[in-house]
Formats: C-alpha cells, sequence, structure tokens
C-alpha cells in the first residue's frame, strides 16, 4: 500500500536508506535527548539559572505556517518527489538548477518573496542591515569603528565591520533588500557546485553525487539557513576553501600556484566577515601536519603557510589603510561574549548543558538519518581525511565554548 502511494523506486531508495541506518545510535540519540530533555526542565523548575529552553534543544521555536506559504509547501513536495527519481542522471547545471530551486522553494514557504528574500535581512532590529542602513560615509564608519564597537547592535559587535559593510555595499548596488537577498542567494548556490567537485574529488561515483549534493539542498539546516543569511555566504566560501585544500594536497602540480592564491582569497575573506573563521587556520594547520608527517611530504604544509601569510599580509593591508584594528577587535569582541573569561571555568554546568544542546540541535538540523548515515561511514573508520576535517572543526568549536546556544 505505502509502495504504491509513494511508487516503487521512491519506495525502495527509503528502504535502502533505513538499512545504513545505525539503529541502535538513533535510540541512543533519542535517549540521550528524552533524558536531557527531563534534566533541563528538573533543573529549571528548581529555580536554578541555566542556560538552557525548556523545549530543548529548541531555543527559537515557532509553528507559524503563513497560509500564503501553503501553495509553495505543496509545490515544494511535488518538486521533491519528481526530482529525487531522476536527480542521479543529471549533469551539473541541471543538478544545480535542481538544488538551487528546492533551496528557493523551502524558504518561499514562509509566506513569499518578501518573507524569502527581505524579511530575514530586516525584520526586528538587531540585524546587520539595521546598521548598515545608519552608514554615511563607510570609510568613516570603519575608521570608527574599534572606538564604537561596544555601541554597536549584538550581531554587529561580534563581527568584523565586514560583516556589515558587505551588506551595505549591496544595498547601494541593489537598493532593495530583497534584490540583495536574490544576489547573496545566487553566490550560496554555488556550494552545491564545490560540494559537488569535492564528492568527485573522493572518487564518489556521478549518481550517487548528485543524490548527496541534492541532499544536502534539502536539509532542514540549509534549507533554512541557505538564503539571505550571512551565515549561507561563509559557508560557501568555506567550502570552496576546503576544496582548494584538497587540491593542494592532491592537485596537479601545475595548478598549485592558482588554488593557492584562491585559497588565500577564501580565507581572507572568511576572516573579514567572522573571527571565528579563525578556526579554519588552526584546523587547516593540523591537517595539514597530520598530512605531511605521514606522507613525509611537506608540500601541502608550505603552501598552507604561503596561504595563511598572504592572507595575513591582506589583513595587514587593510588595518593600515582604513585606522581599522583587527587583533583589537577580534579581543573586543570576544569581552563582550565571554566577559567573566572561558565558559567551562565560568559556569561549567551551563558549559556542559549548551555543549549537548549543540550537538542534538545539529543532529536534527542535519537530519536525523544523515547524522547517523555519516556517523557510520567507513571513512570515520579510516585515516584522518577531509571528513575527520569538519569534525575537528566542529570540535574546536564546541570545546572553545563558541556557541553558547544551539540555536547560533
Amino acid at each position: 500500500m505505502i509502495s504504491k502511494l509513494l511508487g516503487k523506486k521512491f519506495y525502495s531508495e527509503l528502504i535502502e536508506l533505513r538499512s545504513v541506518l545505525d539503529m541502535k545510535r538513533l535510540y541512543w540519540f533519542i535517549g540521550v535527548w528524552a533524558f536531557m530533555l527531563i534534566f533541563v526542565n528538573i533543573v529549571l523548575s528548581l529555580g536554578y539559572n541555566l542556560d538552557a529552553p525548556r523545549l530543548f534543544p529548541f531555543s527559537q521555536l515557532s509553528m507559524n505556517l503563513s497560509v500564503s506559504g501553503l501553495p509553495y509547501v505543496g509545490l515544494f513536495l511535488v518538486t521533491l518527489y519528481y526530482l529525487v527519481n531522476r536527480v542521479q542522471h543529471f549533469n551539473l547545471f541541471q543538478l544545480w538548477l535542481a538544488c538551487t530551486t528546492m533551496l528557493v522553494l523551502g524558504s518561499l514557504v514562509q509566506g513569499g518573496f518578501t518573507e524569502a528574500f527581505a524579511n530575514p535581512f530586516t525584520v526586528g532590529d538587531q540585524q546587520y542591515y539595521h546598521d548598515a542602513i545608519k552608514i554615511e560615509s563607510w570609510t568613516t564608519w570603519l575608521a570608527n569603528f574599534n572606538e564604537n564597537q561596544l555601541e554597536l547592535l549584538l550581531h554587529t559587535k561580534t563581527h568584523p565591520p565586514f560583516a556589515v559593510l558587505i551588506h551595505y555595499w549591496a544595498l547601494q548596488i541593489f537598493s532593495k533588500p530583497i534584490i540583495m537577498g536574490v544576489f547573496f542567494s545566487l553566490i550560496f548556490s554555488s556550494t552545491f557546485l564545490a560540494l559537488f567537485k569535492i564528492l568527485l574529488f573522493k572518487r564518489v561515483e556521478t549518481k550517487k553525487a548528485n543524490l548527496l549534493v541534492f541532499l544536502f539542498a534539502i536539509l532542514p539546516a540549509v534549507n533554512i539557513y541557505g538564503i539571505v543569511c550571512l551565515d549561507a555566504l561563509i559557508a560557501c566560501m568555506a567550502t570552496w576553501y576546503l576544496y582548494c585544500l584538497l587540491k593542494l594536497t592532491n592537485g596537479v602540480k601545475r595548478n598549485l600556484f592558482k588554488y593557492s592564491i584562491y585559497s588565500s582569497l577564501l580565507l581572507t575573506f572568511l576572516l573579514l566577515l567572522s573571527y571565528i573563521s579563525i578556526y579554519f587556520i588552526i584546523t587547516s594547520v593540523i591537517y595539514a601536519f597530520y598530512i605531511s608527517v605521514k606522507g613525509k611530504n611537506y608540500r601541502l604544509l608550505i603552501l598552507l603557510f604561503s596561504t595563511i601569510t598572504a592572507s595575513a599580509l591582506i589583513l595587514s593591508l587593510v588595518s593600515l589603510n582604513t585606522d581599522y584594528n583587527y587583533i583589537r577587535s577580534l579581543l573586543v569582541a570576544s569581552k563582550s561574549e565571554n566577559p567573566n573569561g572561558f565558559y567551562l571555568f565560568e559556569n561549567p554546568l551551563n558549559y556542559f548543558v549548551t555543549r549537548v544542546e549543540c550537538i542534538i540541535e545539529i543532529g536534527v538540523m542535519l537530519s536525523v538519518s544523515t547524522f547517523f548515515k555519516y556517523s557510520k561511514s567507513e571513512a570515520l573508520n579510516k585515516t584522518f581525511n577531509i571528513e575527520h576535517f569538519y569534525l575537528l572543526f566542529l570540535g574546536i568549536f564546541l570545546l572553545l565554548g563558541t556557541f553558547r546556544t544551539g540555536e547560533a
């Protein structure tokens, strides 16, 4: 009966997906989630100041479904059903178009084009947009950023000034937030191409690579934040940076200089948009050092050192020509986020609870099936590779208390 409703091919794919799902780990995941939910609510009921939501791990949760968004829900589901059985046979352009279509339809579910492409910028009063529209002269604003940092809005004062300036410059070009939103979304859509190239580089066959990229496009984490969000731009650049890192590791020698330049520029853009991108340097060095020592080939380490040096020089030139001090603003942002020092020492219980909150919400937002398919992957049982790069990067995030809540 179910196979008739879903279609035999789609139903067989669902059965195949279930076969690779580690049910034991899934039960553990649900068990830990249930225990933490009960634990958090008991502690909160006793009056303790616990930095965790009652609907653990969801600190931001609402069930407001716009009536105007209902047609897009239907269109999303119909398109998903149509594409999922065909995407394995698409060429690269068709794959990009299919993924971008799902990304756009997923956002239109909010109610329409304004809700999808403009409201994420403009709703509320704490967005980068709200500081961007106050700028009269971007050079003066940048020169005074260090002095005015603590007086700026929440997101602005905890990010480099270019997180706001990229919105300012986009508004100067496109004038309307909705057009700026479309532009940012198109940039993010190139992430699908980068991910496809990474999978092919890892010798994943084309059909499977197509399906994995398409799955990536419909993940809740991507479908929700992949449009008009600074994090989406950062994710896009980070994915292309990882691709360049792979090319530097095993690529053709004649292309090494080209990919060194690309990786330097991408790393610089990442550092200019988010202080968290410093973790890319830490993780990249660990990855390069391991690869170099294991293979007794120090090419990657030397190239990565050149990349980091080039990025540092670019940041230095920016500081010299604008009176903006990157290191000083980083220290101010860190002090603003953690006024009492390292979160583990400040409040061990909250540190532990928010780490678990982050992990559980990441699992949910990646979709539980994907989360456990990845955790079961044979790649994780092999030597250190690019998959471990992702996990190491995330691990450094969590251990250092970067994310105070899972919602972040």
